[in-house]
């Protein structure tokens, strides 16, 4: 290795450095959203509230279409 070679080396070992501190400050701000607007602590906690909020979605969705049916048939008769 030459000098050349050791100083791309060096450049992309802080380049390397500073993108990891940037990741690092983006996921320690992701987290701490996480856990002051839905409680959760790690990103398993959010999936699982996730989990819940689809499943909340999806009865929602059937009460509402129960609700639509109901009305309609109200309507047709």
């Amino acid at each position: 290795m030459n000098e050349k070679d050791l100083l791309k080396m060096k450049e992309d070992i802080e380049q390397t450095k500073s993108k990891v501190s940037e990741l690092t400050g983006k996921e320690k701000h992701l987290l701490q959203e996480l856990k002051d607007k839905w409680q959760c602590l790690s990103v398993e906690d959010a999936e699982k509230a996730l989990k819940k909020l689809n499943q909340e979605i999806k009865s929602l969705d059937l009460k509402i279409g129960e609700g639509i049916k109901k009305i309609e048939s109200q309507y047709n008769t």
